[in-house]
């Protein structure tokens, strides 16, 4: 879902960009001498203009993941996985400068019948993260939108009361082996161990 969501991001950049070309083209088009009369007041509005696109668009840049992971999460619309494989699979970069690597998640996961899954999917982690282990995570999971899969932070299973008995659902399933996972947000995801969090926290 990262990869859909940076896809839609860049084809608003893109429209951006256009309609700045296309909003001075058809003024200059229209009237050239008007641009050069009005110069001063017309680069002000432009700059307006191009700000508050760009405060939405950063915005969006920053919030779009998030609240759709919470809005699922908080619908309940989530799964327990196991991470069998995960490996890089591009560098991205927002428009704030800050870097960004997708990772490639193979994962096995127990939907709310406890049928398992094998599947795919995408999230965007800490620039700084060389490996991730293998262990067990919760995951967003709607089998109609199968692209809308995250990788999801312990904090936000901890906060959300009604996700509890699902929990222990899993978690009293002898047949599930849960090895969790310590997952926490700061630039991107990091996913380690909690021996890898503890000895993080000592240095």
């Amino acid at each position: 879902m990262q990869l859909k969501i940076n896809h839609r991001l860049n084809q608003i950049l893109i429209f951006m960009l256009l309609s700045n070309v296309l909003i001075i083209g058809g003024i200059a088009l229209w009237n050239y001498h008007f641009i050069l009369d009005n110069l001063v007041i017309f680069t002000v509005i432009m700059f307006i203009y191009n700000l508050l696109w760009s405060l939405g668009f950063m915005m969006l840049e920053i919030n779009w993941d998030k609240r759709m992971i919470q809005k699922m999460a908080i619908k309940g619309e989530i799964a327990l996985a196991n991470i069998t494989k995960a490996e890089k699979y591009t560098a991205m970069k927002d428009s704030r400068g800050k870097h960004y690597n997708i990772w490639k998640f193979e994962v096995n996961y127990w939907d709310q019948e406890m049928k398992k899954h094998n599947a795919v999917l995408f999230d965007k982690l800490n620039a700084t993260v060389e490996a991730v282990p293998l262990g067990t995570v919760y995951i967003t999971n709607d089998e109609s939108k199968p692209l809308r899969r995250f990788i999801l932070q312990n904090i936000i299973i901890g906060n959300i009361t009604s996700l509890r008995p699902l929990v222990l659902k899993y978690e009293n399933n002898k047949a599930i082996n849960i090895k969790y996972l310590n997952v926490y947000y700061n630039d991107g995801l990091i996913i380690e161990t909690f021996s890898q969090s503890i000895k993080a926290a000592q240095a």
